[in-house]
């Protein structure tokens, strides 16, 4: 839950005690709503959005749109794709 308080700026946003309300301050009579707007829009869409039903999507390893080209990723050993080398990589 987000709580407005008219105050100053420099205090930002503030967690209560038991981090469960999130209070945002907003000067001059105006609370600017459209980060909050974005977050709940954002996290309402699907992890995984589809063109349609039926969409095969892509494939996670070799990028090609399964709905135009067979892929045959998934009977492949694993290790394979573009960014196969990446995985060698130490961090």
């Amino acid at each position: 839950m987000l709580t407005f308080v008219e105050g100053d700026e420099s205090t930002g946003e503030e967690d209560d005690e038991d981090g469960a309300e999130d209070v945002i301050t907003f000067q001059d009579g105006v609370i600017d709503v459209g980060q909050e707007i974005r977050d709940e829009l954002l996290l309402a869409l699907p992890m995984g959005p589809l063109c349609r039903e039926d969409c095969a999507g892509i494939c996670p390893t070799c990028g090609v749109n399964r709905n135009l080209t067979p892929c045959d990723c998934a009977q492949r050993p694993a290790g394979g794709g573009k960014f196969a080398a990446l995985a060698k990589v130490k961090l």
